[in-house]
């Protein structure tokens, strides 16, 4: 797949074609418009690249929570990096700075008795280790930028059927078919577009559930990550704003399962001694598959960016 001179025709901003089975050309068509795809999409979208890019996924992103007290399940530790990369897209400085939570100290606990290792944001010389912030947040942010972004046409909703290898297209449901110098695979492990490309994933189960909840704790967590190596798995608690922290518990599937079916109070006897408090928002209501993939490859057919990438 290679890539060539940038088409400059501005592409649509309908979420489809006007016409059903018309074709569509772009430099780089994006599949999957989550965080990844979100925000290559927008990098992309940069006035100096020149580029064209279409966006597509089956779904829009859930519209945010309005209730301050209702948290994500699922939330990101972000490196310094990763905040630059976002702060660049615009993205950054219009997530609510009160839905962020600075990790300032890092304390792992190993399975030895004594076993220890802290990491400190003032010894590394820097203003803090990571941020901790909500999924949602972040893809809103993306979107917000992405639905402002003249060079991206955004297919979402839209679904692909099938991969046209011969023109270097995707297929939508109705007929439309997009035509790209670059096909970008970004719509997560079970990746259509991966699979229709015949690159092959390779698979290592590890029998394990990683257990995510929130809490309100009745301490304060300084904004200290910590983290816990036992018999029954990987214990981390990522600090939320106030008194909150989010919970994820990797452990083998039955003792998993058994803590999702607990009641909150239950399951907030099962953590370590000093760190119980009362379950709130989704006590143990979240669990997700953990397991190691590798692709056979990264990319099918030739990828030959031109000069200046």
């Amino acid at each position: 797949m290679s890539l060539r001179t940038p088409h400059t025709s501005p592409p649509s901003r309908a979420a489809h074609p006007a016409h059903p089975g018309q074709k569509a050309r772009f430099d780089v068509v994006i599949v999957g418009a989550g965080l990844v795809g979100a925000s290559l999409a927008l990098a992309l979208s940069r006035p100096d690249s020149g580029l064209s890019v279409a966006l597509v996924d089956a779904a829009e992103p859930a519209p945010l929570k309005t209730d301050f007290t209702a948290w994500d399940s699922r939330v990101y530790a972000l490196s310094p990096g990763s905040v630059d990369f976002l702060a660049q897209l615009g993205a950054w400085q219009v997530i609510d700075p009160q839905r962020l939570s600075p990790v300032c100290a890092m304390r792992v606990f190993g399975d030895g008795k004594g076993s220890r290792l802290d990491f400190s944001a003032y010894e590394c010389a820097v203003a803090e280790l990571a941020w901790i912030v909500e999924s949602g947040r972040v893809q809103t942010a993306l979107w917000q930028g992405l639905r402002s972004a003249r060079s991206v046409a955004l297919h979402c909703p839209a679904r692909c059927v099938r991969l046209l290898e011969s023109e270097n297209a995707i297929e939508l449901e109705g007929g439309d078919i997009l035509r790209a110098d670059l096909l970008v695979a970004a719509d997560g492990g079970r990746s259509w577009l991966r699979q229709a490309a015949g690159i092959a994933l390779d698979v290592q189960a590890y029998d394990q559930l990683g257990v995510v909840a929130n809490f309100e704790c009745a301490y304060a967590h300084d904004g200290i990550a910590r983290q816990w190596f036992g018999e029954q798995g990987i214990l981390a608690w990522l600090p939320l704003p106030g008194n909150r922290v989010s919970m994820v518990w990797s452990t083998l599937d039955a003792h998993a399962r058994s803590l999702l079916a607990m009641a909150p109070d239950s399951f907030a006897l099962r953590l370590p001694r000093g760190w119980r408090g009362p379950g709130h928002d989704a006590p143990a209501g979240y669990a997700r598959r953990i397991s190691a993939c590798a692709a056979d490859r990264h990319h099918h057919g030739a990828c030959r960016p031109r000069a200046g990438w």
